[in-house]
């Protein structure tokens, strides 16, 4: 699964969006995952980050030592959890401040459907995107439409850095 990871990365790196490559990737422990009281909105089973955060003084430092996925996962299935998990890291590792969880999961959406953009035909993507709109729970669909207005009025790169840089996400004129 970790070349899988480093193949969304270099996926998205080919469209601008760097993320970490060097996390290691692993099997999803359904057991553990759901016992975690942290869990988003009812969303169990298909991946997670985890994050290391230690505190010296005033500052926080976060690490990430692991991205967990669902062993069942394939192909696309396995890349988007992938694509989204990986910009979780990106946003924990770059010290972004807190996010609502809205926009930190509409962010991490957006960058999976940019990755399946970047390797999928359109014709397939048109026959897709309304599945899976389907399938993501009611936090994730919100954020990820309020992701793409700012997305489409401002452009992919310059809203993740200006969610990294101050924690929210530019307004849409």
């Amino acid at each position: 699964m970790t070349e899988a990871a480093r193949r969304v990365a270099f996926d998205l790196g080919r469209v601008g969006v760097v993320v970490p490559r060097h996390i290691p990737v692993g099997a999803l422990d359904a057991s553990a995952i759901a016992a975690d009281h942290r869990v988003v909105s009812g969303v169990r089973g298909q991946g997670r980050t985890i994050t290391v955060t230690a505190r010296r003084g005033a500052v926080e430092h976060r690490t990430i030592s692991a991205i967990e996925v669902d062993p069942s996962l394939r192909g696309v299935d396995l890349g988007l959890v992938l694509a989204h998990e990986l910009m979780h890291a990106r946003l924990h590792l770059a010290g972004t401040p807190s996010l609502p969880a809205w926009l930190e999961e509409g962010l991490c959406e957006m960058v999976a459907v940019v990755w399946m953009s970047a390797v999928l035909p359109q014709a397939v993507l048109d026959r897709m995107l309304p599945a899976l709109d389907g399938r993501r729970p009611a936090l994730y669909r919100s954020g990820l439409a309020r992701v793409q207005a700012a997305v489409r009025a401002h452009g992919v790169l310059p809203v993740i850095v200006a969610a990294e840089r101050s924690g929210r996400l530019l307004p849409v004129p």
